[in-house]
């Protein structure tokens, strides 16, 4: 069952408020990893939602995180 499917711009506001910890933090942690964040914030997978939403049963357990685990897997392979 898919879960609850977080927005991009829920997701943005996720992301800046965790990046905001961090800074506090790691400082210079966000520099060093400058490129790796700034292709999560941009990457919109909204439009996949249609793409996957059939491949999950409808009964059962909904899923968990299964938004948050495209970008962590895709990060390393997409170049700008």
């Amino acid at each position: 069952m898919l879960g609850k499917w977080r927005s991009h711009s829920d997701y943005q506001k996720f992301v800046k408020s965790e990046l905001s910890k961090i800074v506090l933090i790691y400082p210079y942690g966000l520099l060093e990893y400058e490129k790796e964040i700034s292709k999560l914030f941009i990457l919109n997978l909204d439009p996949l939602k249609g793409i996957i939403e059939h491949l999950y049963s409808k009964i059962g357990r909904p899923s968990y995180l299964q938004l948050e685990i495209f970008p962590g897997s895709w990060k390393k392979n997409i170049s700008f």
